[in-house]
């Protein structure tokens, strides 16, 4: 089976779906301790970096829901270790 015709299948299953039964789901990932790998500067100065020394890696990640029938809104933040399975 084709991926087109997969993705068009798809498409007619989520059409026959009301829309206000649908849950939307957003994730977003940040690294507390981002390296700068490039910067710019005047030509001959210096670029300095205010990285923190916590080489720990440490991630947020934070999930959220949107409802369309209840029209709420919800979130959870987890602080963790990068690259946890």
């Amino acid at each position: 089976m084709g991926v087109f015709r997969l993705k068009r299948e798809y498409k007619e299953i989520l059409g026959q779906i009301p829309k206000e039964n649908f849950i939307h789901l957003y994730e977003s990932g940040f690294d507390l301790n981002m390296k700068k790998e490039y910067g710019w500067k005047a030509k001959g100065q210096r670029l300095y970096d205010n990285k923190s020394g916590n080489k720990k890696n440490k991630r947020i990640t934070i999930i959220s829901t949107y409802s369309n029938q209840t029209k709420h809104l919800g979130s959870r933040k987890k602080l963790g270790e990068k690259n946890q399975g």
